[in-house]
């Protein structure tokens, strides 16, 4: 499982903390509400997965540094890749894995009407291959398709899951 935090359900700002209209602005309004909503995603995913008799879940926390997810709220068996020092690709991902499943994602940069749209950076820079633009999701999923692993779920934005 790959997360970030644009595409969580009441985030609509780059810095929510740095509102002048905080009080009556709609959505969240600090990065712990957010690291909240974020993991109360990730346990119903997971939940679900194991539902479904999956067996391991692993989550690269896919958010800037890798600080946003309340790892001691996590539901039993889930495993995270954190931090820092994370791999920047899909850590313990090969040919064992069993889909790819994307939490809290957002639409690529460039998307018309799409909150919080980008890719990699909020520079506005377009990713291509092939000549098709792509974003965050897709290079996820190229990294599965190596192997022959389905991207079978994606949770975000509007844009972002028609994308």
């Amino acid at each position: 499982m790959i997360t970030d935090m644009e595409g969580v359900a009441g985030v609509d700002d780059w810095d929510p903390r740095k509102r002048e209209d905080a009080a009556m602005a709609r959505g969240v309004y600090d990065r712990s509400e957010i690291q909240r909503l974020l993991t109360g995603e990730v346990n119903a995913a997971a939940e679900g997965l194991f539902t479904a008799d999956v067996e391991e879940v692993i989550i690269n926390d896919g958010h800037g540094a890798g600080r946003t997810i309340l790892v001691e709220e996590l539901i039993s068996g889930v495993k995270i890749a954190r931090g820092t020092m994370r791999p920047r690709s899909i850590p313990g991902f090969g040919p064992s894995a069993q889909a790819l499943v994307q939490v809290g994602m957002h639409a690529m940069a460039g998307t018309p009407n799409a909150c919080l749209a980008h890719t990699m950076t909020r520079e506005g820079t377009v990713y291509r291959v092939n000549g098709r633009e792509i974003g965050e999701m897709q290079f996820a999923a190229y990294q599965c398709g190596q192997f022959g692993v389905p991207w079978i779920y994606t949770s975000g934005d509007l844009h972002a899951c028609r994308e």
